[in-house]
C-alpha cells in the first residue's frame, strides 16, 4: 500500500489558521499546553518546504517575494523589517539577554507567521480562514472559562471576584475583545443571510461581553461603548442596504435585545458564582492571586470607578515618571541608540522608595516591571533610532491601512480598532515593544496582504459579495 506523500503547501494551509488560533488562545489562557510550539514548528517546516518548491535556493527571488516588494504591502514590510533591525542592534549591547532570549522566542514564532501569511497572500480563501480561526478562538476561550469556574480547574485561579485564566487579566479581555471583535465584524460581512448575520453576532457578543467585563480590565472597559457604536452603525446599514428598512431594523434590534438578555443572564450566573468561590476559598483562591497575604480582592465595579475619579493613571504616572528622569541622565551617544535591549526593565530594578506605595512587593516582581510605554521603552533601550524606527512602522501602518479601509470599510474598521488597540495598549502597558504583541504582529501582516492585492480585485470581491446579501424583491 503506497503511503500518501507530504504536500507542504497542504501543511501550510493547515498550521497557518491552526497558529493563529493558537496563538490567540494562549493570550488569554497563558498556555495552550505545548499546542502551539507544535503547530509553529508544523508551520516552520510546511513553510520552508513550501518556498523551496516554489523558488528553490534562490535567496534573493524569495526575499522579494516575502517582502512583498512592488506590491501595496511592502512599505508595511520595510518599515516593518526597520523597525526589527534597529530593535536587533539594541540587543547587540542589552543588558539583560536573559530578557531578550525571552522575549525573541515569541518573536521569532510571529515572525513565521508573519513569514506564511505573506507567501500566501494570493489566496484569500485561507487569509480569510486564517481570519475566521482568530474568530473562533473567542467561543474557545469562553468554553475554557466556563470548565475552568464551573467544572475543572484546568488553569489556576488567580482570583475570584474578577473573571481571567492567567494573571495578567488585561490579555485575557484583550483577546477576547479581539477575536470577538474580528468575529462579528466577519459574521456580518460574509454571511449571506440576515439570520446567519444576526446568529453570528448574537453568538459572538453573548459570550465575550459578560466575561470580558468581569475581568476588570480597564482600557477595554472604556473601549466598548465606543466599539458598540461603531459596529452597530455598520451592521445597520449592512442590513438596512440589503434588507430595507422594517425588515433591516427588526433583525438588528431583535439580536440586540438577545444579546443583552443573554449577557445579563450569564454575567449574573458568572457573578454568582464567583462570590460563592470567593466566599469558599478567599481572596487567593486555590492556587494564590496575585495579590497574595489575605490581601482584599477588589470587584470590577471597583476598578471601573477609577476611571471616573482619575485614579485610573496613578502607577503609570509614577513609573513613566522614573523612565523620563532616567533619560535626563542620558549622554549624547546613550540618547541615540539607548543603552540596549532590555534596560527599561532592569531599570526599575533598582527603584528605591519611589514605588514602594504602589507596588509594596516590588521584590517579588523584579523582572517584571518596565516602563509601560512603547515609546520610553524604545528610548531608553534603543534611542532616538529605534524611536524613529518605531515612528516610521506606525506611518506605514496607516498607509496600508487606509486604503483597505475605503476597499472594504466594515472590515478596515474591525482591523483599525484591532490594531489601534495593540498601539494604545502598548502606550499604557508595555514590556517588550510592539514586536511581542502577537495581535499587532498577525494583524499587521494580514493587512499588508491584503493590500498586496490587487486593490481593484479586493473591491470586486467586496462588492460581488455585498450584492449577493441583496434581496431578490430591491
Amino acid at each position: 500500500m503506497e503511503l500518501p506523500s507530504f504536500r507542504p503547501r497542504r501543511a501550510l494551509a493547515f498550521f497557518l489558521p491552526a497558529s493563529a488560533l493558537l496563538f490567540s488562545f494562549e493570550l488569554a489562557s497563558g498556555s495552550s499546553f505545548g499546542l502551539l510550539e507544535l503547530s509553529v514548528a508544523g508551520l516552520s517546516v510546511s513553510l520552508l518546504l513550501s518556498v523551496w518548491g516554489q523558488f528553490g535556493f534562490r535567496p534573493v527571488p524569495i526575499a522579494r517575494f516575502l517582502s512583498m516588494a512592488g506590491t501595496g504591502g511592502a512599505p508595511l514590510c520595510f518599515a516593518a523589517l526597520f523597525y526589527l533591525a534597529a530593535d536587533l542592534l539594541s540587543v547587540l549591547y542589552s543588558p539583560a539577554l536573559r530578557l531578550m532570549w525571552e522575549k525573541y522566542r515569541v518573536v521569532a514564532a510571529l515572525l513565521v507567521v508573519a513569514a506564511a501569511v505573506s507567501f500566501v497572500r494570493g489566496d484569500a480563501r485561507l487569509l480569510r480562514r486564517t481570519e475566521w480561526a482568530l474568530a473562533w478562538s473567542a467561543p474557545l476561550i469562553a468554553l475554557a472559562t466556563l470548565l475552568n469556574y464551573y467544572i475543572i480547574r484546568v488553569y489556576p485561579m488567580f482570583y475570584t471576584l474578577r473573571l481571567s485564566l492567567r494573571r495578567d487579566y488585561n490579555m485575557y479581555a484583550t483577546a477576547l475583545y479581539t477575536a470577538s471583535v474580528l468575529g462579528i465584524f466577519l459574521s456580518v460581512t460574509e454571511w449571506k443571510t440576515p439570520l446567519r448575520r444576526a446568529a453570528g453576532v448574537l453568538f459572538f457578543a453573548s459570550f465575550s461581553l459578560p466575561m470580558i467585563f468581569l475581568s476588570g480590565s480597564r482600557r477595554i472597559y472604556i473601549l466598548l461603548p465606543i466599539t458598540i457604536f461603531v459596529f452597530l452603525a455598520v451592521w445597520a446599514w449592512r442590513e438596512l442596504s440589503a434588507e430595507g428598512l422594517w425588515k433591516g431594523t427588526a433583525v438588528v434590534a431583535s439580536a440586540m435585545i438577545l444579546a443583552g438578555v443573554f449577557s445579563g443572564a450569564l454575567a449574573a450566573s458568572f457573578q454568582a458564582r464567583m462570590h460563592s468561590l470567593y466566599a469558599a476559598e478567599g481572596p487567593a483562591g486555590v492556587s494564590g492571586s496575585i495579590l497574595g497575604g489575605g490581601a482584599a480582592e477588589t470587584r470590577p465595579e471597583e476598578r471601573y470607578e477609577t476611571v471616573s475619579s482619575g485614579s485610573m493613571f496613578t502607577k503609570r504616572f509614577a513609573i513613566w515618571k522614573i523612565a523620563l528622569n532616567e533619560l535626563k541622565t542620558y549622554r549624547s551617544a546613550e540618547l541615540l541608540a539607548g543603552r540596549g535591549g532590555g534596560y527599561q526593565i532592569v531599570l526599575y530594578d533598582d527603584v528605591g522608595e519611589e514605588l514602594d506605595p504602589y507596588y509594596p512587593d516590588r521584590d517579588a516582581r523584579r523582572g517584571t516591571l518596565s516602563a509601560h510605554n512603547m515609546m520610553l521603552a524604545d528610548l531608553l533601550d534603543g534611542g532616538i533610532l529605534k524611536l524613529s524606527a518605531e515612528f516610521v512602522l506606525l506611518a506605514a501602518l496607516l498607509m496600508t491601512l487606509a486604503p483597505f479601509l475605503f476597499r472594504n470599510p466594515p472590515m478596515g474598521l474591525a482591523y483599525g480598532m484591532i490594531l489601534g488597540l495593540s498601539v494604545v495598549g502598548s502606550m499604557v502597558s508595555n514590556r517588550y515593544g510592539l514586536l511581542y504583541d502577537r495581535y499587532f504582529i498577525i494583524f499587521a501582516a494580514l493587512c499588508a496582504a491584503r493590500a498586496a492585492q490587487s486593490g481593484e480585485e479586493g473591491t470586486t470581491a467586496y462588492e460581488n459579495r455585498h450584492a449577493d446579501h441583496r434581496s431578490p424583491a430591491r
